[in-house]
Order: C-alpha cells, then structure tokens, then sequence
C-alpha cells in the first residue's frame, strides 16, 4: 500500500511538474492569436443590407401606338419592321362597310414592330393594336417608387442588380445605374430612375420584349443598411 501511495505521489508530481513542448505551448497562441483575429476582421467588414423590390423596365420616350381606325380589312402592307421615318406609310387598310381606304403612317421616325397576326385579307376590328413604332433616338429606364424611410442610403450612380426572368440566361442578371432621385412625396416614398449601359441598351432594342404593353417586369434589388459580415454570420445561423 504505502509503495503504491508512493508511486502514484511520484507520478502526480511529474504531471504536475511537466511542462509542455513549445511547439504546444506556441500552437494554442497562435490558434488563440488567429480566432482573435478572424472575429475583429469580421467586426470590421461591413455587410450590405438589401431588399427585392418589383420594378418595371420602359422606354425613356414612350412607344407610339399604331391603331386602327376602324373595323377593316388588310389590303396592303408596305413595311413590317426596320427603321421608319415620320409620315412613311406602313398599312392599307378598307373599311369593311363604306370601302374607304385608310392609310397607316407612321406618326414619328423609328423602329417599327408590326404585330404577325395581320396577312393581307386579314379582317381587323375596330381601335385594335397594330404594332408600334420605338421613337429613335431612345434608351430604356427602369422606374421605382421606393419607402423614403427604408431606403435612405441611395446615390446617383450607385450600382443596382436587377433580374428579368424572360431574358436569355446571360442577361437575367444585369446591372443598371441610378440616375436620378425624386424629392419625398409625402414624406413617404420616392421616385428612382435607373439607366443601363449601352451594351445593355442596344441587347434590349435587339430583343423587344416590351411591345404594346409598355414595360417589362423585373425585380430590382437594392440596398437598405449595412452590417458586419459577423452579424451577418449569426443571423443566416440563427436562420
């Protein structure tokens, strides 16, 4: 027993006793020193805040409309797309009750998209869409009325994502810049116009999409405050 007592003495005192290889000693440091680090990094770095609006994109100058004045039949078409110069004709149209003629001009100069539904013969009714005419020159905006509470941190020029799901894959995910801030209405909202690079721009006239109805659909997204990437962390973990 007393042998025993002895020896577990012995080795409790060399336990105690020992001391640690420097490499140990040095590792949990810098473990320490790197942990330290990491957390007044990501203390430091700010972390945007955004929020998915909806928004529409249209043309800076509004499309000119091309109606028809009245319940008629197609007789003649002189042109269906490409460039069109204010007064050039487009349709010959006959009134299906009196048989008068009506010619379709083109009201300004610009690109012309004819709907494909009209054939020569084809019956039209009455006010019906034609098509319409892209003024020239033009660009497209996209304007949002956004919370003046929420939205406070915005700028000229400051870079905005924004997603067209109708677009081809490359031009789902674009970037447009702002361009002009409204004063609050009412202390409760304002405007914002965002403008596209000309790369954008041009790809945009090349696949008209907006047509008759004016717009496209979109969501735009945009920043509302900023936080640390620590924060951050803890949110999407809590989440």
């Amino acid at each position: 027993m007393n042998d025993n007592n002895i020896n577990d003495s012995v080795l409790t005192r060399e336990v105690i006793g020992y001391t640690p290889r420097w490499i140990t000693r040095w590792g949990i440091t810098v473990i320490l020193l790197v942990f330290i680090t990491v957390i007044t990094v990501l203390s430091s770095i700010n972390y945007p805040v955004s929020e998915v609006v909806p928004g529409k994109i249209e043309y800076e100058v509004k499309p000119a409309l091309l109606i028809s004045p009245d319940n008629s039949v197609l007789k003649e078409k002189y042109v269906d797309h490409g460039f069109v110069e204010q007064g050039d004709k487009i349709m010959l149209l006959e009134n299906i009750v009196d048989k008068k003629l009506s010619k379709i001009e083109a009201p300004v100069s610009g690109d012309l998209y004819l709907s494909d539904n009209w054939k020569i013969a084809s019956f039209i009714n009455n006010k019906e869409n034609l098509g319409f005419i892209v003024p020239q020159p033009n660009s497209h905006i996209l304007k949002v009325e956004l919370s003046s509470e929420k939205f406070r941190n915005l700028s000229i020029g400051q870079s905005i994502a924004i997603k067209i799901k109708t677009y081809k894959q490359e031009y789902s995910d674009i970037h447009g810049t702002i361009a002009f801030i409204g004063h609050e209405v009412s202390g409760k909202f304002r405007v914002i116009i965002i403008k596209f690079s000309q790369e954008i721009d041009n790809y945009l006239f090349s696949h008209p999409l907006i047509g008759i109805s004016a717009s496209i659909d979109c969501t735009v997204n945009f920043p509302t405050d900023t936080t640390t990437y620590l924060k951050y962390l803890f949110h999407r973990v809590k989440k």
